[in-house]
């Protein structure tokens, strides 16, 4: 499969795969079709290797969890401005604390 060495070759195909996509799918056609596919692929793998997504820490135990809910009482306390670090130290804090506590604490559902 073709893949991209140099960034200017990566924008490059992204710029030829915005200008097939906006010709429209039903009016491309069997070489450009083919063509887009193969640049998206490309470009695909480009990404896959150059824009790695690291994965979200996880609570594991009810030490980190108890650390957890601590600071972000602290944080909370705290003027925390839209977009500042302890902002988004807020709001990771308590998605990994949902998240914990939907494993670990689950809530039953009500009897109708």
């Amino acid at each position: 499969m073709k893949t991209f060495q140099a960034s200017a070759a990566y924008t490059k195909a992204m710029k030829e795969i915005l200008r097939l996509m906006n010709k429209g799918e039903g009016n491309l056609n069997e070489q450009e079709d083919s063509k887009l596919s193969l640049l998206i692929l490309a470009a695909q793998a480009y990404e896959k290797d150059r824009y790695i997504i690291p994965a979200l820490p996880t609570i594991k135990t009810n030490d980190q969890y108890e650390n957890a809910l601590l600071r972000v009482s602290a944080l909370m306390q705290k003027n925390n401005k839209p977009g500042s670090k302890s902002s988004g130290e807020l709001q990771l804090l308590s998605f990994m604390i949902k998240e914990y506590e939907l494993e670990h604490f689950p809530v039953p559902k009500p009897a109708l």
